[in-house]
C-alpha cells in the first residue's frame, strides 16, 4: 500500500490554512456574538429563530456557492491548486 506522506511544504501550507481558518472562524464568532446582541437588545430571540429556520430558495443557493468557494479556497491553500 503506497500511502502519501506530508513534505515539509506541504505541512507549511497545511499550518498555514489552520490559522487562516482560525482567523476567519473568529471573525465569524465575535460578529454573529455582536450581532445576536444587537438583536436580542430589540426584544428578539435571534438564537431560536436560527435555529428554527431552514434557508429555501435563493439564500439557499447562495450559501450553497460561498460554501463552494470556501472549500475551493481551502483546498487551493493547501494543494496550490484550484478545484475550478
Amino acid at each position: 500500500m503506497n500511502t502519501p506522506s506530508l513534505t515539509p511544504e506541504d505541512i507549511d501550507k497545511l499550518g498555514l490554512t489552520v490559522l487562516h481558518l482560525s482567523q476567519e472562524l473568529w471573525t465569524v464568532i465575535e460578529r454573529q456574538r455582536l450581532l445576536e446582541h444587537a438583536i436580542e437588545q430589540q426584544g428578539l430571540s435571534v438564537s431560536e429563530l436560527i435555529e428554527n429556520h431552514r434557508p429555501e430558495g435563493e439564500l439557499a443557493e447562495r450559501i450553497e456557492s460561498e460554501r463552494r468557494r470556501f472549500i475551493d479556497r481551502i483546498v487551493t491553500n493547501i494543494s496550490g491548486q484550484s478545484n475550478e
